[in-house]
């Protein structure tokens, strides 16, 4: 390789990280809230390729900003559905202070498991991403162990995804799908979830048009889960919460 061939490379590798930095500090002159700021950095994610294998960490950071090619980094995460004892299904809508997809109303509780050994833990089909999901649940809805357990969170599948929440940020995720039904007591964290709101499946439709008079948006990986499998969940809670993890990775990227 020649020394003009080298230097090019070296010019465009600098040009792409400079480019990534000046995007990552468009979080300051933004004026982000200070707590979900913090979180960009102080939380270390689980890189992964589409077979679900560990191929290194990066901060929370590094794996939601829109890379200069246009890309987002894999990395593992989980969503969780809840529903009570009467059938009715718990939505939860993002507070205004959410870096990625603000204000949108998604399912009960979306995040990451952490580059923990606790949280890394893939025995008994990922305990560790459990782990996790109970964790940002008591964060985010105030619901501890005393409500729920690892007995009630039950694995379906795991799907690919990747959206973008503007120029900027966006996600890019091989999420855990989990199911529970269980009723709850809920005191939520108002720097994580602006509403949350039980809905039935009759009152669901009305929400949708509601949301869309109001121009109110739904989390992309949520309207995937929604049009592909939540109904089937929603339809037959009792037999789903007894159903074996089916062992896939579904790809859901939008076409």
């Amino acid at each position: 390789m020649s020394l003009k061939t080298v230097m090019q490379k070296l010019l465009s590798t600098t040009f792409a990280l400079s480019s990534r930095s000046l995007a990552t500090s468009t979080s300051l002159w933004k004026g982000y809230d200070p707590v979900q700021e913090s979180l960009m950095d102080n939380e270390n994610l689980i890189l992964v390729d589409a077979e679900d294998k560990v191929t290194g960490k990066a901060s929370k950071r590094y794996c939601h900003l829109v890379q200069a090619d246009g890309s987002l980094p894999l990395h593992r995460a989980f969503s969780i559905y809840l529903f009570n004892t009467k059938g009715e299904f718990l939505l939860q809508q993002r507070s205004d202070t959410k870096i990625t997809f603000p204000a949108a109303y998604t399912n009960t509780c979306c995040s990451h498991p952490l580059y923990i050994a606790d949280e890394m833990d893939m025995s008994d089909n990922g305990i560790g991403v459990k782990r996790a999901a109970l964790r940002r649940i008591e964060t985010e809805l105030g619901v501890g162990s005393d409500q729920l357990k690892a007995e009630d969170v039950h694995l379906m599948t795991r799907m690919l995804y990747e959206a973008k929440s503007d120029s900027i940020w966006g996600e890019h995720e091989l999420a855990y799908l989990f199911v529970v039904k269980k009723d709850i007591e809920i005191k939520a964290n108002p720097n994580e979830v602006k509403d949350v709101k039980y809905v039935s499946q009759n009152e669901f439709r009305d929400f949708e048009k509601d949301c869309d008079n109001r121009d109110v948006k739904f989390t992309p990986w949520f309207s995937l889960v929604k049009r592909e499998l939540l109904f089937n969940w929603w339809n037959n809670i009792d037999r789903i919460m007894s159903t074996p993890y089916d062992g896939k990775i579904r790809h859901m990227y939008e076409k």
